[in-house]
């Protein structure tokens, strides 16, 4: 018990760090850290865990994503002042939401480093003024088939990647089906242009990053994310589950 309270006094006192809900003297929803503690929600509810140290193993796309932030970050010290404020108005504009529905609000620097990332992540050169925010079109269906014999991935997705898109598609290797948490292993496999029409046969994106589609009952996940070429705005992710037939 004094362990519980001394733990409640510290995540009290650490609301700057972390996004915590609480009713009466309980914590119902939490997300962040602070110290050794991590504050996460499962299908179990709220819960607190032991923060670990997250493995490095400085993979290809870790080491370009991480060249691409510090460049970027390079890049907003040459910016004028004049462009910063313009950044600082995009971040305003394009606010999201948390976990808890509440308004996030990203400062210019963030929002300039995100947009520039997005487009290197596409292959579309980087832009240094702050574009005027656009409503980005929704994708609206994504199912997938996965054929060990083939060893294809077909995607069938709708609507047609709109021209001046790019859909960004992230998978997962091949995993148990009894496992649902993958979030941590999506890799992204590539991007679908217009050219690309539904159904898209994706295997040879795939295979970039994963093994080729062999094992028979385990599934495989797939996430579509649609990225607007001029602002590097991103819409919500679209996110599809098979088992290897």
């Amino acid at each position: 018990m004094q362990a519980l309270q001394k733990l409640t006094k510290t995540l009290l006192g650490a609301r700057r760090f972390l996004r915590v809900q609480w009713s009466g003297v309980g914590m119902v929803a939490g997300s962040g850290k602070i110290g050794g503690h991590v504050v996460a929600v499962n299908k179990g509810g709220a819960y607190v865990r032991t923060k670990r140290k997250p493995t490095n193993p400085r993979s290809t796309s870790q080491v370009n994503q991480r060249n691409n932030n510090t460049g970027n970050a390079q890049a907003w010290r040459g910016l004028t002042a004049a462009q910063r404020t313009g950044w600082a108005n995009y971040a305003a504009a394009t606010a999201k939401k948390n976990h808890f529905g509440e308004t996030r609000y990203s400062s210019g620097f963030q929002a300039f480093v995100q947009a520039n990332n997005t487009l290197l992540a596409i292959g579309v050169a980087t832009i240094t003024a702050a574009p005027v925010p656009v409503a980005v079109t929704p994708i609206t269906s994504l199912s997938i088939v996965a054929d060990h014999v083939t060893a294809h991935l077909t995607l069938t997705y709708a609507p047609a990647v709109p021209a001046g898109y790019h859909y960004i598609m992230r998978a997962t290797p091949q995993y148990s089906a009894g496992k649902t948490f993958v979030k941590q292993q999506f890799r992204q496999c590539g991007t679908l242009v217009t050219a690309n029409a539904s159904p898209y046969e994706s295997s040879g994106k795939y295979t970039t990053v994963f093994p080729p589609i062999a094992n028979v009952g385990q599934k495989v996940s797939v996430q579509l994310i649609p990225v607007v070429d001029a602002t590097g705005q991103r819409g919500l992710p679209v996110q599809a589950t098979v088992v290897v037939t």
